[in-house]
């Protein structure tokens, strides 16, 4: 049971995603990017709340989220280990309480 972050560089598209039992439960398509960009993004994460924004964008939620026993919080890779994003991570930030929308933009601007 994983949530990820992670760029499909075939295409050059950034991706948040939570799995559990190896099936999707929710995924947000943050956009296509350019390989060298630096990117700041926002996640808000609990059952039946899932919220995500990427520089200050709108924020993508997903109310009906079922969200497992997390095991692995992924950055920078997949769920199968198959798209590393071989970049670096300048900083990686884990607050106690949830974020309102308006927080995430502003934290991910």
């Amino acid at each position: 049971n994983n949530i990820e972050i992670y760029l499909d560089r075939v295409n050059l598209n950034l991706y948040a995603s939570v799995f559990g039992g190896g099936v999707e439960q929710a995924s947000s398509f943050l956009g296509s990017v350019a390989l060298g960009s630096t990117h700041k993004v926002a996640m808000r994460i609990a059952a039946n709340d899932w919220a995500v924004s990427r520089n200050g964008g709108a924020v993508l939620t997903d109310a009906s989220v079922t969200l497992p026993a997390l095991t692995i919080f992924r950055v920078a890779d997949d769920h199968t280990l198959s798209r590393q994003w071989g970049a670096g991570i300048r900083r990686l930030r884990r607050y106690s309480t949830p974020k309102t929308n308006a927080e995430l933009q502003a934290l991910s601007a």
